[in-house]
């Protein structure tokens, strides 16, 4: 799975003794606070911080109230741009404790699931997941268990792997049975156990076909004489989930709603994604002519030109050019505080693109131009935590991108 570049700035140094404590001390402080305050005042702190800012918007998108209701607040929006940094720092030890790279190949290792977790959005907004369940499938907690289920797919590809190379294809395939068993049980019952969890279960035979399709795909992927893809197992992981979500979306748009009803169908746009799709393409194209005209001037500009950025690029855009459709033709509503303020002032929702274009080329200017001694090895190898910076943005987008996009083509 690679072992990042060994020349200078191929990977950030490890924290000093003191770096790492003060570290623990800012994740566990607040931690600690919240927690003692919960047992000290309960009602002080729940009724007076927690539910207010940020259980209360979480429960209104559960209930499906929308409008103001389900909007993100100042205090909420901080206290989640706060956690992102800490969560991406624990990643980022724990793949490096792997040896597992996050480079170009990875990101796109994963672009199933950064589809995925809009998706997965979009069919909560359609009421798809009862109670509890559906709590897990609202922002930004979906983000947070995706994020913990990935790597724990690639814990679990990398475990395979590794069973291979020491012990042989056949312990290897052992490997990937167990591996895949508690997935697919898992899956499986959710699905074919509890009605009440969701609405509309996927038929037995296609989940069944689905599955037996994964476990042979990845199969055929462990017992190659060059050994195990960490990269293709759990690619192939989310090819299965998003095929899955695939068809519960194409089923309620067919059927106008999870069954059938003649009498009152939702109202779908299902050729609005398309164009959502070719507004994000066009302002990615535009941005790529622009980088590479102001490259042939600051030649520098010249190292953003690379696949990955366009993908993070085309990943905002994506959030953009849904909000902008979804708002100014459709009547949606912005939930979050920034977008929400420029909008208003500018009185139209085309403002995201500007303010995408700002957001990410600054990003990849620090990363790409003006910190590419410590982020970037020698060779030009991205090291692993400027391509997990990268991946955070890439899913920041796309998500959101996705849920807008699919919510507006489903009419939800």
């Amino acid at each position: 799975v690679g072992e990042g570049a060994k020349a200078r700035g191929g990977e950030l140094p490890h924290p000093s003794a003191a770096q790492s404590r003060l570290l623990n001390l800012a994740i566990a402080v607040p931690v600690a606070a919240l927690v003692l305050g919960l047992l000290l005042a309960p009602r002080l702190v729940w009724n007076g911080f927690l539910e207010p800012y940020f259980w209360r918007s979480i429960e209104a998108d559960a209930t499906n109230v929308g409008g103001a209701a389900e909007a993100y607040n100042v205090v909420d929006t901080l206290a989640y741009a706060f956690i992102l940094v800490p969560a991406v720092l624990l990643i980022y030890r724990v793949l490096e404790r792997l040896r597992v790279r996050v480079d170009t190949r990875f990101v796109f290792m994963l672009t199933p699931f950064l589809v995925l977790g809009g998706a997965a959005r979009a069919l909560e907004d359609a009421q798809y997941f009862g109670k509890p369940l559906v709590y897990a499938f609202i922002s930004p907690i979906i983000y947070l268990a995706e994020g913990i289920l990935v790597l724990l797919l690639v814990v679990a590809a990398w475990w395979v792997a590794r069973t291979f190379k020491e012990r042989g294809p056949r312990l290897g395939a052992l490997a990937w049975a167990a591996a895949f068993a508690p997935g697919a049980a898992a899956l499986a019952g959710l699905q074919l156990g509890d009605p009440r969890y969701v609405v509309a279960p996927v038929p037995a035979p296609i989940i069944g076909s689905a599955l037996a399709c994964a476990y042979l795909a990845g199969l055929v992927l462990v017992v190659r004489p060059q050994g195990p893809s960490v990269h293709g197992l759990v690619f192939n992981a989310g090819v299965l989930l998003l095929g899955l979500a695939a068809y519960l979306i194409v089923r309620w748009i067919a059927l106008g709603g999870w069954f059938p009803d003649p009498a009152s169908p939702a109202v779908t746009h299902a050729g609005e994604a398309p164009t959502v799709v070719a507004l994000a393409s066009l302002a990615t194209a535009f941005t790529w002519v622009g980088l590479f005209l102001a490259a042939r001037r600051f030649r520098a500009l010249s190292n953003l030109l690379t696949p990955i950025n366009a993908l993070v690029f085309f990943a905002q855009f994506l959030d953009g050019a849904a909000t902008f459709w979804g708002v100014d033709a459709f009547g949606y509503q912005e939930k979050h505080v920034l977008p929400g303020f420029l909008m208003g002032v500018t009185g139209t929702a085309a403002v995201m693109f500007p303010l995408k274009l700002a957001y990410v080329s600054v990003v990849l200017i620090l990363t790409d131009v003006v910190y590419r001694k410590d982020l970037f090895a020698e060779d030009g190898s991205m090291s692993s935590f400027a391509g997990l910076l990268k991946l955070a943005i890439t899913a920041l987008g796309m998500g959101p991108g996705t849920r807008d996009m699919l919510r507006l083509s489903m009419g939800v």
